[in-house]
């Protein structure tokens, strides 16, 4: 893609190499496979053309020798019963030897090639590497060496068996080896047998002449030569290419169309016109299914095929000798073909029973169901839908077999039945055209697109609605919606009711069954009428108009009355049928037009992609319309295949025919790749969006698909959309495109996709193209000189109707609208980065408090109680001895409790205490160790002199005794138990001791069983709610100097009264405690002070002091501390790798401050602690505050969250800037796009990127062209050909019953 503002002039077609190498490849592609012309540096030998030529040649060898040994031995015998014996012996020899030399020649290359591929470790355990074939990846150095026969029998190194395999596996692929080379082998073989034996001079010549025998021969062994060569040998580069990444399909290609297209396989074949055999019959199968059958394209391969077997199976009613019985049967099935998805109702069956069999409530998954073995309902039940299509199917049977059965009657004439189905034809063309007038007022033009509806509404991008959740536009307005049913019930019920009818009529007086085999047709038309008046009742009303119309008139003039009407009744389904088939070409033969002036005019009228040649290729295109007409686009449009403008350069070819979906199956052949969802679900896909981008797009599905069936059932943007459509729409910077694949009466089946937003400068072109557009035919229709006057016209010319887009409506969409703006001046401003350390703390503790009460839930206030009861030091061991259990679910197991357990004699307190002392000093000390590295604390001798003191000790060391042994005492140093909240701050020492007195007569008095004691370690819970977690605490100590501690007066003074704790719990509705009035009371009295320090400690160690702020936060370090990265530090890396919970709590508390510093900035100042709670409610309602790369902000997205907060930073400028998303109602105007132009821009794209590989983001094909939307066009190929950012599952759509929205 072009990445500058250059003009497209500069760019070229093809690069200098490029040129070379589609000149090497069209070579090898002519010449059926063998490589003559290699890249320059390359020293090759003359043996390696010697050796591909003799392997060219090699079928010409020996059917020439055989043919000449046979034709000189038998001379004057030719004719004769052993002169025919003896060219069938000639032939068998021939192709024998053939035979043996190509299956041996591809024994010997894949037994090299896996001996030398196993030997290597790099392709040890790939199931079937493909050795690089082409010439920059040999080195010749012998005449008979591995590298020359690998080289020589390049398709045989892709077969490959990976012999370090397992004996079953490697079995498999030995098996399937031989089988595919001896394939090969044996129809070479053969191929060459029939070749001697039907193209020998003497043979030829019972036909032709003898000179244009000798050319045929000629002709015949050269085309041979190159279809065996790329069977047995070498795969040549392929024009036509549908599988991207697929070759397998080449060689058959070739042989398949050997017989067909003869002498002149060459030149189709490089012109790319032939279609690989998938593909072909792919196409072959869904034509029939279209015009024969009735259906439609699919939008997989199983649901065509399926389809199509079932349409057979229902036609074999032929052989029925009961007409009735025909009628009923076709009648049912016409109806239930069209309307019912027999195959989406299987699957639903399937998944009915899944759910049956589970035992597991249906549930629609969501990201946090993602892994859990749960059934989706993906095929939501509809009564509505099922009671509608029961009485439209009791309907059709009923008129179906009462008119076939009435006309019996002895009081009804012969000329009854003609005159009530003429009547019938010509009601038809009345509600044909009521139905086309009422269809064209919902749009915003009339006449094919050149006259503005002066009904429809006037400033309609920016017009208010009345109406609280409107689906469409027009939906105020009585009037329209009264159009909108009417046309509904014309369409959908009367309209194919009334043609039910006109068939059976047609039935009565000319009999279905016949036993002849021609009687078949009669049979299929009849079947592909009943499914066509429900298919596509708006064509088929157009349709048997035009054919009744026109048989009346050229029978007008018929001898005798009785003529015209055997005209009328003997061809009329017959002529439906044609008429059907002349509609649907003509449609294509006018956009393949359309498309061909379109690119020839632009090509010279548009400055930027006007070339030297330009004007040449207008003048020859003018001059040459008519050749080009009847070679180019009349073949394109009988076989349905897109025309080819090569380089997007008015050069015009045509493709070969494929499938009207374009690109091939997502997945494999048969993959059911449908994703069928209830559409008012929050997605419509399973399929994760590939960038952040992608999940814009995402969320929009749902609203896109109801609102896009809204504007199907009122026909505002097209009387009957057929496959092969696309629509594009358009707002802010996104733009959708949607293709429909499949369409029946009451289910269409399309693809979204979703282009770049961030765009390029071809892109950006384009996309303001498409906004002056819509504004010109939306909003300002009468151009920038309308006034008051002007406004008053009832004609209005559309004033750009030459381009590839026809503005149809307006999709009313529930969207994000994206706004960006510039932080420059905000969080560069000294008083603001103040303000931002002042909140921070305050949001810190509010996340810190809502993450104790989710961690501690399941605390239970008794057994608090019942802790508080014993002496200080006894409650803080178990406290202690209770964290540490639920810390390590190992404890109990210990050694050092197992030891207390096996104990038989009773315990004391003093005693069980002093062993859980021992243990608890292993375990800090364990842990301490693990930081040595980070910390500046004892070494390990000290520490195990420390432990052996403790261990000589059994009396309890209280917090008093250590601040009596530690001179170096800080006023802001943690004390453990005091930060779990189990002491109060500011005890004095004398009452100290008076407890530790208590503890001692406690201890000496109390008894403590083993039961009771393994009973008292299965509590869970801390002694506190709020209380912190101790590992927390311990690593803050440990790892932070308290000399540098921070002290706030503001905090302490908000963080000191149960009024703070009041509003966290006001916010947080979802937060019950039973005794709330005491928790509040101990928050206030002790626990406050415990997460005051805490919060000074994080503040410290992200170096948000108020006084230096400014030095230690640029525009960087703010970019690096939102998107999760700490500041550096030894202690803040083991915090953010052993830490998770408290990092992402750090993060989240800086992403909302730096929300609020902005808003405190920009809309109102944060002057109190209400406003501050008022301000992060709403944050935590209504807003998501992350980064655009994460998980979550991609799902809020999809759940639609009102706002969302993202910060970005200009590397190049060293600023940042602001995102934020608010969810609106948002009016995307629609177009639709000219298929052909679409079809034809892909399929160059397909050519030149696939075959020619010219990828060149500079390239002359991948310009902006505004006329033609060429940049976007290709961007929206299925990849790897485009690139969109989002691109759906197959979307389901049911429009079944007109009467419920």
């Amino acid at each position: 893609m072009s990445r500058n503002n250059q003009e497209s002039t500069s760019s070229p077609f093809l690069n200098d190499y490029k040129r070379n190498f589609v000149f090497k490849r069209f070579l090898q592609t002519f010449i059926g496979g063998p490589i003559l012309k290699f890249n320059s540096g390359i020293d090759v030998p003359a043996y390696i053309y010697i050796f591909q030529i003799g392997l060219f040649i090699l079928p010409f060898i020996i059917g020439g020798i055989s043919i000449l040994i046979h034709d000189l031995t038998n001379a004057g015998k030719y004719g004769g019963p052993n002169s025919n014996y003896s060219l069938i012996y000639f032939s068998l020899a021939g192709g024998g030897i053939y035979f043996l030399i190509v299956f041996t020649l591809k024994i010997i290359t894949i037994s090299i090639s896996n001996k030398t591929n196993n030997s290597n470790e790099n392709f040890k355990g790939s199931k079937g590497p493909r050795l690089l074939s082409d010439e920059q990846n040999f080195e010749f150095t012998k005449l008979f060496s591995k590298k020359t026969l690998q080289f020589l029998v390049a398709n045989s190194n892709e077969i490959f068996v990976d012999l370090s395999s397992k004996s079953k596996v490697k079995l498999k692929y030995l098996f399937l080896t031989l089988l595919r080379t001896l394939f090969d082998s044996i129809f070479a073989g053969y191929i060459m047998f029939c070749s001697i034996y039907f193209e020998s001079i003497i043979y030829l010549q019972n036909f032709y002449a003898l000179g244009p025998s000798i050319i045929l021969f000629i002709l015949h062994w050269i085309v041979l030569s190159m279809s065996l060569y790329s069977l047995c040998f070498r795969d040549p580069p392929e024009p036509s290419i549908y599988q991207p990444f697929s070759n397998a399909y080449i060689p058959i290609n070739v042989i398949f169309y050997l017989k067909i297209f003869f002498s002149c396989l060459p030149v189709t074949w490089i012109l790319g016109l032939l279609p690989p055999i998938d593909a072909f019959f792919l196409w072959l199968a869904e034509q029939s299914y279209i015009h024969l059958y009735g259906g439609t394209a699919t939008a997989t391969n199983l649901r065509l095929l399926f389809q199509l077997f079932i349409s057979v199976i229902v036609s074999m009613t032929h052989f029925i000798p009961n007409d009735i019985a025909i009628v009923v049967i076709f009648s049912a099935f016409g109806y239930i073909l069209s309307s019912i998805d027999l195959l989406f109702l299987n699957e639903w069956l399937i998944c009915e029973i899944k759910i049956k069999k589970s035992k597991i409530a249906p549930v629609i998954e969501t990201k946090n169901s993602i892994g859990e073995q749960k059934i989706k309902r993906k095929y939501p039940f509809n009564w509505k839908d099922c009671l509608y299509h029961l009485i439209m199917l009791i309907l059709t049977i009923t008129i179906s077999v009462v008119i076939f059965t009435v006309f019996n009657a002895e009081f009804f004439s012969y000329e009854d039945p003609f005159l009530v189905e003429t009547i019938m034809l010509y009601i038809s063309i009345g509600i044909f055209i009521i139905c086309k007038i009422f269809g064209d007022l919902q749009s915003v033009f009339l006449f094919f697109g050149l006259i503005r509806n002066p009904f429809y509404p006037k400033n309609s991008l920016s017009l208010n609605l009345s109406t609280k959740n409107p689906r469409t536009i027009n939906q105020n307005k009585i009037f329209f919606r009264i159009l909108k049913y009417i046309r509904l019930i014309l369409l959908k019920i009367i309209s194919p009711l009334v043609l039910c009818a006109v068939i059976s009529i047609d039935c009565h007086l000319n009999k279905i069954y016949n036993d002849k085999i021609f009687g078949y047709w009669r049979t299929l038309v009849v079947l592909r009428a009943y499914r066509w008046i429900w298919q596509s009742s708006y064509y088929c009303l157009m349709e048997m108009c035009a054919t009744h119309i026109f048989l009346f008139a050229i029978s007008y003039n018929s001898v005798t009355e009785s003529m015209t009407k055997v005209y009328l009744i003997r061809y009329f389904l017959t002529g439906c049928l044609a008429a059907s088939f002349i509609r649907d070409r003509l449609s294509q033969m006018l956009n393949k037009l359309y498309a061909y002036i379109l690119i020839t005019i632009t090509a010279w009228t548009i400055k930027k992609q006007r070339r030297s040649l330009a004007l040449i290729f207008l003048v020859l295109n003018i001059v040459l319309i008519l050749p080009t007409f009847i070679f180019v686009i009349l073949p394109s449009c009988i076989l349905s295949a897109p025309l080819l403008p090569l380089f997007t350069f008015p050069i015009f070819l045509f493709s070969f025919p494929r499938p009207k979906k374009f690109w091939p199956q997502k997945k494999n052949f048969f993959s059911k790749s449908i994703e069928i969802n209830d559409v008012s679900s929050t997605s419509n896909t399973n399929k994760k969006p590939s960038s952040a981008e992608g999940f814009f797009y995402s969320q929009l599905v749902p609203d896109l698909v109801n609102s896009f069936k809204q504007h199907i059932r009122s026909g505002s943007i097209g009387q009957s959309i057929q496959a092969d459509t696309f629509f594009l729409s358009r707002f802010q910077d996104r733009i959708i495109w949607i293709q429909v694949l499949e369409s029946s009466n009451s289910f269409y089946v399309i693809n979204i996709k979703g282009l770049e937003l961030q765009e390029t400068s071809c892109h950006t072109r384009e996309a303001q193209y498409i906004d002056d557009l819509f504004e010109l035919n939306f909003e300002n229709s009468l151009g920038a000189n309308s006034n008051s006057q002007s406004n008053k016209k009832i004609l209005i010319l559309n004033k750009k109707p030459f381009n590839c887009m026809s503005s149809k409506d307006i999709l009313l969409l529930n969207a994000y609208s994206d706004a960006r703006n510039s932080l420059v001046g905000i969080l560069d401003y000294p008083e603001n980065l103040e303000f931002l350390c002042q909140i921070y703390p305050k949001i810190l503790h509010y996340f810190l408090v809502l993450f104790l009460f989710e961690k501690n839930k399941n605390f239970d206030p008794k057994l608090n109680e019942e802790l508080n009861h014993l002496p200080p030091s006894v409650r803080n061991s178990k406290a202690s001895l209770l964290s540490a259990k639920e810390k390590e679910p190992s404890f109990i197991n210990s050694p050092e409790v197992k030891s207390i357990f096996e104990d038989t004699n009773e315990l004391t307190i003093d005693s069980a205490i002093s062993k859980k002392n021992i243990f608890l000093s292993k375990k800090k000390n364990d842990n301490i160790d693990s930081f040595d590295d980070w910390s500046d604390s004892d070494s390990d001798m000290e520490k195990n002199s420390k432990n052996n003191k403790n261990l000589k000790n059994s009396k309890l060391s209280t917090p008093s005794s250590k601040k009596k042994e530690n001179t170096d005492y800080d006023p802001f140093d943690f004390d453990l138990n005091e930060i779990l909240g189990n002491s109060s701050a500011g005890k004095k020492s004398a009452t100290k001791k008076v407890e530790v007195k208590k503890e001692e007569k406690y201890l000496k008095n109390e008894r403590l069983s083993p039961k009771n004691f393994k009973k008292s370690l299965e509590f869970q819970l801390p002694m506190s709610i709020l209380s912190l977690p101790s590992e927390w605490v311990t690593f803050m100590s440990e790892n932070l100097n308290s000399s540098q501690s921070l002290n706030s007066e503001e905090l302490k003074k908000s963080l000191g009264t149960k009024k703070w704790l009041e509003k966290i719990l006001g916010l947080n509705p979802r937060i019950k405690l039973d005794e709330s009035e005491k928790l509040l009371n101990d928050y206030e009295t002790n626990i406050w002070t415990s997460h005051y320090k805490f919060l000074l400690k994080c503040l410290q160690t992200l170096n948000l002091n108020e006084k230096t702020v400014n030095l230690n936060y640029n525009s960087e370090a703010i970019n690096n501390f939102y998107r999760g990265d700490l500041p550096w530090s030894p202690a803040n890396e083991k915090l953010m790798k052993n830490f998770k919970d408290l990092h992402s709590i750090l993060i989240k508390s800086f992403r909302y401050a730096i929300k609020m510093t902005i808003d405190h900035a920009t809309l109102s100042p944060i002057s109190d602690d209400d406003e501050f709670f008022e301000t992060l409610d709403s944050y935590e309602k209504e807003w998501f505050i992350g980064c655009e790369n994460d998980e979550e902000f991609g799902r809020q997205i999809n759940e639609k969250k009102p706002f969302l907060f993202s910060l970005q930073r200009d590397s190049l400028k060293k600023t940042l800037n602001s995102r934020n998303l608010s969810l609106q109602n948002i009016r995307s105007p629609m177009a639709k796009l000219n298929s052909e132009i679409v079809k034809s821009i892909w399929a160059s794209t397909n050519l030149e990127l696939l075959y020619m590989t010219n990828d060149d983001e500079e390239r002359y094909s991948i310009q902006a062209h505004d006329y033609i939307l060429r940049n976007l066009t290709i961007q929206s190929s299925d990849p790897p050909l485009g690139y969109p950012v989002y691109n759906s599952e197959n979307v389901y759509i049911s429009i079944a019953n007109p009467f419920f929205e």
